[in-house]
């Protein structure tokens, strides 16, 4: 067994930090602008959700990026943990994006439809 690795209770412990940090992280951004929100809420998922990957004897670990930062060795830095995290956080900023594109298009959609009924 590799030593190395993390144990169990980080493997818990992990999750739930992250689950918290981030529901704290949605309270905080709620009064942002739309486009800065999106920004925060999408760095901190990347930031602790997304895949980098830690390197090994004879292949490569996924792992979340923070994890991956922390085992990595400086030589592999970069591709371990930095452009996987851009990667995600770029991603994920798109998915948020189109999410909040199509919630304002609905709304409007509703105002619309009630302004139809008066």
């Amino acid at each position: 067994m590799n030593n190395d690795l993390p144990s169990f209770p980080y493997v818990i412990l992990y999750p739930v930090l992250a689950f918290f940090i981030c529901r704290w992280v949605y309270k905080v951004s709620r009064p942002m602008g739309t486009g800065p929100k999106l920004m925060v809420r999408s760095f901190v998922y990347a930031l602790f959700f997304g895949m980098g990957s830690i390197p090994s004897e004879f292949f490569h670990l996924p792992a979340p990026v923070l994890i991956a930062a922390v085992y990595s060795t400086p030589d592999l830095i970069m591709t371990d943990s930095i452009i996987p995290f851009l990667f995600c956080w770029g991603l994920i900023l798109v998915v948020l994006l189109i999410d909040a594109y199509f919630k304002k298009r609905e709304e409007t959609k509703k105002a619309a439809s009630y302004d139809e009924e008066i």
